[in-house]
């Protein structure tokens, strides 16, 4: 029976975790963070609508991944955080920075798109 109450705890422990941020366990944990710095700075703000304090994005991660978001979601897996998001545009920061990474900062701002439509034309 005794078993059976560690195995239980243990189990449920572990669930307990799940919103924890995996890595690749081989990398060291310096070089994960840092891959994941550089991805983040080809996201783009797709779209925005809103008004005052409530704002949604649409954030592409890639051709065929968009994320709808609002000020202080979190990105899936939870690596990111929404720190900012209003008419000028999205800023992002990273939540569980484990190491310093050279020459890339913490935080990635997205300029709202219709700011980069304006000035092209």
């Amino acid at each position: 029976m005794r078993l059976l109450s560690v195995a239980l705890l243990t189990l449920v422990t572990a669930q307990g975790n799940s919103a924890e941020i995996r890595r690749d366990p081989f990398r060291a944990a310096s070089i994960a963070v840092c891959s994941q710095l550089n991805a983040a700075q080809q996201w783009q703000l797709k779209g925005m609508i809103g008004t005052g304090n409530h704002w949604t994005g649409w954030l592409a991660q890639s051709d065929d991944q968009w994320l709808k978001l609002k000020r202080g979601e979190m990105i899936p897996p939870g690596d990111w955080q929404v720190s900012q998001l209003d008419k000028s545009g999205m800023k992002l920061t990273a939540v569980a920075r484990v190491a310093t990474c050279e020459g890339i900062s913490a935080t990635v701002s997205l300029a709202s798109p219709f700011i980069n439509k304006l000035a092209a034309h």
